[in-house]
């Protein structure tokens, strides 16, 4: 009961008599910040700019390579040549060979706009069984594709 005697109260109905206006100014403020998250706000949003034209930007002649017959025992190279394509110098960040028997050299210095460099895959087969091979080098770069897989293949015969 004392719920219904508080409620009732002068000092009560003072105090909701001056709250009002808050209660429905709080009420549209949350309903506007809702309509504008769903919405998305596009007068809020930054445009962005396209990226393509300030980026480096990494081109392979070609992503794959087969070395035909291989006598067991021997290595063979390929060398995987690419273009900066971009206006930013482009940098080989990072090369991963896909197995043990994969190696590489490439460029190391930031190759220019407009200039080429080297992957280098060499591939040793001392371990290799005869049979079909298929080996990948992932290429990390800061160019605008970002990650590439080159592939090798070929088939390890007996001497």
């Amino acid at each position: 009961m004392f719920w219904l005697d508080f409620a009732q109260s002068p000092q009560f109905l003072n105090i909701m008599y001056k709250l009002r206006f808050i209660f429905p100014l709080a009420l549209l403020s949350v309903a506007l910040f809702l309509l504008m998250t769903v919405s998305g706000c596009e007068g809020c949003v930054e445009k962005k700019v396209p990226v393509t034209e300030t980026e480096a930007e990494i081109q392979f002649d070609t992503i794959a390579h087969d070395f035909g017959l291989i006598p067991q025992g021997e290595k063979r190279e390929y060398d995987f040549v690419f273009h900066n394509i971009g206006s930013k110098p482009l940098i080989i960040q990072q090369v991963n060979p896909t197995c043990g028997c994969i190696s590489e050299h490439h460029s190391v210095r930031p190759v220019m706009p407009g200039r080429s460099g080297k992957v280098t895959a060499v591939y040793d087969d001392a371990h290799a069984l005869p049979g079909h091979f298929h080996k990948g080098l992932g290429i990390h770069s800061n160019g605008k594709t970002g990650f590439i897989m080159l592939t090798v293949d070929g088939e390890v015969v007996e001497k």
